[in-house]
């Protein structure tokens, strides 16, 4: 049997699908947010595939959502939403105070 140099089987690189769809969900965000530089284009864009790419089976898990089509709108969301997420995430973990959380943070 003979191997092919470059195989098409299209389930061999099924783990980049949700990093692709979060990447097209960014670039649909960055026409939302006029004025950025090239840099905070270039950000956003990876932030969105990012967060898709590593949050779309769990959230797809959470929401209890069966189909191929679901998951695949999710993780297109998820990257058009993904810059609001960090920056939500960011903006929890600098006014969450450690010594609430955590007990022995606590200087008495």
């Amino acid at each position: 049997m003979r191997t092919m140099l470059f195989d098409l089987d299209p389930d061999r690189f099924a783990f980049l699908k949700p990093f692709a769809l979060g990447a097209a969900g960014g670039l649909v965000s960055l026409r939302l947010v006029p004025g950025l530089s090239y840099k905070e284009k270039a950000f956003n864009l990876l932030c969105g595939a990012l967060t898709a790419g590593f949050l779309t089976d769990a959230t797809t898990e959470l929401l209890q959502l069966q189909s191929k089509a679901m998951w695949g709108a999710t993780a297109f969301l998820l990257g058009v939403f993904g810059m609001n997420v960090l920056a939500t995430a960011n903006t929890w973990l600098r006014e969450l105070k450690l010594t609430d959380v955590l007990p022995w943070f606590r200087k008495e």
